[in-house]
């Protein structure tokens, strides 16, 4: 199986973080993992990536700015890489994006200027409305300072979309996450937090299907809520862009951490989870050992499903981690409520 024509790698400079959120893995990174890059292995991290496209004739590449918190290198080791990176794809004539995952705290006026150069100034931030699980690593809330500065990257000229993650403290509030968002113009996505009970993927569920509502009552929406409107597009096409669509999602991502650790994803650091290394595998032997690491979804329980298309069988993450089932009944309430929609203004849905 070779990759698609279109491929995202999750560029992981650091799995260090500058926050202590408990419910990420960046906090419960294993003892002795590579923390950082230096400037040389982000060059030759880069270097890879290159070779693979070429490899395996890969037409359009994206370099997902994760980690940890990705800006914490600084913003010298940033802009280096991103002109570096830049160079190395147009010499070979294959077309790059940059996107970005980071919780905004590092951002200064030089980063404004990089974001608008590299990344069509669109930036991702995580902020979970109403939540104290957003920490320093002293265990002060963060989300005010977080929220502040997401204020303050938008009044600078940047498109910024948040990730809002659905926890205990904002559950049951659907009303108040949507009207937040959309007061400040500011698009996000939803989601539950995982791994999770059956009883919490049900009461997500039911806070993302009030999102639902209040955003499609909205007479004039001003936000999109961004994983809602993929299913909306899913559920009228039959093709969801979720990177979990594919049969097997090792055709189109893969995740390169510090210390040259290949991940299959960015859900993954444990050691057990490392498949190669980029300072010493070659990119041929790396994308079968990916494809290895899930192997074909099995959706055999799906296929009389009549939300197959919309989920495309969940996150193979989950089935390997044994969330799947927490997942499945999550993403039935969801997608089902936004079907019931659909139908009710006269759409079909495929």
């Amino acid at each position: 199986m070779s990759p698609a024509k279109g491929y995202q790698f999750i560029f992981r400079p650091t799995m260090s973080c500058n926050l202590g959120c408990a419910y990420c893995y960046a906090a419960t990174l294993r003892d002795g993992a590579p923390k950082m890059m230096s400037e040389e292995e982000a060059r030759l991290c880069v270097d890879w990536m290159v070779r693979f496209c070429q490899y395996h004739e890969i037409e359009g590449a994206s370099i997902l700015w994760h980690g940890g918190e990705p800006l914490l290198p600084g913003v010298d080791f940033f802009a280096k890489i991103l002109e570096y990176a830049k160079c190395c794809f147009e010499r070979v004539g294959i077309h790059l994006t940059n996107q970005i995952q980071t919780n905004l705290l590092l951002v200064t006026d030089r980063h404004v200027e990089l974001f608008k150069e590299y990344f069509g100034g669109s930036v991702g931030f995580s902020w979970d409305y109403g939540s104290r699980l957003r920490v320093y690593p002293n265990g002060k809330n963060a989300s005010d300072d977080v929220w502040e500065k997401a204020l303050w990257c938008k009044s600078q000229g940047l498109r910024i979309g948040a990730l809002c993650q659905i926890t205990p403290e904002n559950r049951m509030r659907p009303r108040e996450i949507y009207r937040h968002f959309s007061n400040a113009d500011i698009p996000f996505r939803l989601g539950p937090l995982f791994p999770c009970s059956m009883e919490d993927a049900l009461l997500a569920a039911e806070t993302s299907c009030g999102v639902i509502d209040a955003w499609l009552e909205d007479v004039s929406p001003k936000i999109e809520v961004g994983n809602f409107r993929e299913l909306v597009e899913a559920l009228l096409t039959g093709e969801h862009r979720k990177c979990y669509a594919e049969q097997n999602c090792g055709r189109v991502l893969l995740a390169l951490s510090p210390g040259g650790e290949i991940y299959p994803c960015s859900r993954t650091v444990s050691k057990e989870d490392v498949i190669g290394n980029f300072l010493v595998d070659e990119p041929n032997v790396i994308h079968d050992r990916r494809v290895w690491f899930y192997g074909d979804k099995d959706i055999s329980e799906c296929l009389s499903c009549e939300y197959k298309n919309a989920c495309a069988g969940g996150c193979p993450f989950h089935i390997k981690t044994g969330w799947h089932e927490c997942e499945c009944a999550y993403n039935r309430k969801v997608i089902g409520h936004l079907s019931n929609w659909l139908r009710k203004a006269g759409y079909d849905c495929v």
